[in-house]
């Protein structure tokens, strides 16, 4: 072969290698990009006074994604709340200025496969119900106040776990922290005083 054919040839391949690379620097635009953690989580504010994404604690689980985190601004927030999503739901404040309360029922149930509630008040105002439940999943409950309760303060039931750390509990016009039979529960560093019948049971 001539040279000016090796340099044809020679030629023909370098484009085809460039175009080869530069296919490969092309986004796949045949398929939508993959989510990435942080586009799907958020952080959603809830304010009574009207100055965050939401009004009602409800109103933000209704409308929260898995891992979603719920902050609470100070303030009363009187509501019973059913936690069945994975969230975390955080005062943004000192627990005494971040306070959940109802008078029908209990205040705060939990029966998510894991969620959190750390940094509030959870008074139950009415005689003959829990401040807070946990039915099933994996709970964490951390440097909150229990107070206030018709019955116990914190009553475990069903399946899962639960970790309370740091919470002080008081008030209970029965046991400050009931544990039933099977249930896995942890409990560290907490202030379980005057309450009616017993501290944890």
């Amino acid at each position: 072969a001539s040279r000016l054919d090796r340099d044809a040839a020679f030629a023909e391949v370098a484009r085809e290698i460039r175009t080869a690379v530069e296919k490969l620097a092309q986004p796949d635009r045949s398929r939508p990009p993959t989510a990435t953690p942080s586009s799907r989580i958020q952080t959603r504010r809830v304010d009574p006074s009207g100055r965050g994404d939401h009004l009602t604690i409800a109103e933000a689980l209704a409308e929260a994604a898995a891992g979603d985190r719920i902050l609470l601004r100070p303030g009363v927030y009187r509501e019973a709340v059913s936690i069945v999503k994975q969230v975390e739901i955080v005062g943004d404040a000192e627990a005494q200025n971040v306070v959940i309360e109802t008078t029908a029922g209990t205040c705060v149930v939990f029966n998510a496969d894991r969620a959190k509630l750390e940094n509030v008040t959870v008074r139950q105002l009415a005689s003959e119900s829990d401040c807070v439940q946990i039915v099933g999943g994996d709970v964490e409950l951390q440097g909150c106040t229990i107070a206030a309760c018709g019955k116990s303060g914190v009553t475990f039931s069903g399946s899962g776990s639960a970790i309370l750390r740091a919470n002080r509990i008081s008030g209970a016009g029965r046991a400050g922290v009931l544990i039933m039979t099977g249930t896995g529960a942890v409990l560290e560093d907490n202030d379980i005083e005057d309450n009616l019948e017993l501290g944890a049971f």
